[in-house]
């Protein structure tokens, strides 16, 4: 959670993040502000979201959290 919060506060006051807190009502983002939070948690953990047909379902950051979660460890198992 500690990541995604640091991505949102980039662009506004840091926030305790609870993982039912939704992206666009909760949050107040925008798609292109959660594009700008999706690039900076890509760049921090070296995976790629944006592409990924699943982040069309993220609805709360709990949701966000699990996909990251879910990424990194179809990136391991992927590495050599």
């Amino acid at each position: 959670m500690a990541v995604i919060e640091d991505a949102i506060a980039a662009d506004r006051p840091r926030i305790r993040l609870q993982p039912t807190d939704t992206i666009r009502e909760s949050l107040r983002l925008d798609s292109l502000s959660l594009l700008e939070i999706l690039t900076r948690i890509e760049d921090h953990f070296g995976i790629e979201l944006i592409d990924a047909p699943a982040v069309y379902a993220v609805v709360t950051v709990g949701d966000l959290a699990d996909l990251i979660a879910a990424t990194i460890r179809a990136q391991q198992t992927v590495a050599p």
